[in-house]
């Protein structure tokens, strides 16, 4: 009879072990963000934002402008930098100039909205820094 309830106990302790386990492992599982998501690196120094769309093919749009800050008219002269993967100049982005500041851009990356999040976006001029900021997922 001993044995009995102690296999019993065992077999109770081992399933709320288990129910526990596979109930906690659901929080760490990345959720995927519907398509229309969208997040946002607001830029001050440049005064305007680039909004980040997820796209139904999974890749991410780009809407931005920028009202203030860019002073040289040529667009080689400006870079933009998004994390340690994308980076190239204005020029290539489709990023026009009309100083002081930008015409509305929007770009397109094959890239997964999701892991833009948290990225830092830097604007260059000539090799230095004029803005940065965080990608921040809009809620």
């Amino acid at each position: 009879m001993l044995l009995k309830n102690k296999t019993f106990s065992f077999l109770v302790t081992l399933s709320i072990l288990v129910f526990y386990l596979v109930s906690s492992h659901a929080y760490f599982v990345p959720r995927e963000l519907a398509t229309g998501s969208n997040a946002v690196a607001v830029l001050s120094n440049l005064g305007g934002q680039i909004t980040f769309t997820k796209l139904d093919s999974g890749g991410t749009g780009l809407n931005g402008q920028f009202t203030k800050g860019i002073t040289d008219s040529n667009s080689d002269n400006y870079s933009l930098e998004i994390g340690d993967g994308i980076s190239d100049t204005f020029t290539n982005f489709n990023i026009q100039i009309k100083t002081p500041g930008t015409l509305l851009f929007t770009p397109a990356f094959p890239v997964l909205f999701d892991n833009f999040i948290g990225l830092q976006v830097i604007i260059k001029h000539n090799g230095q820094t004029i803005d940065q900021a965080t990608i921040n997922l809009q809620k």
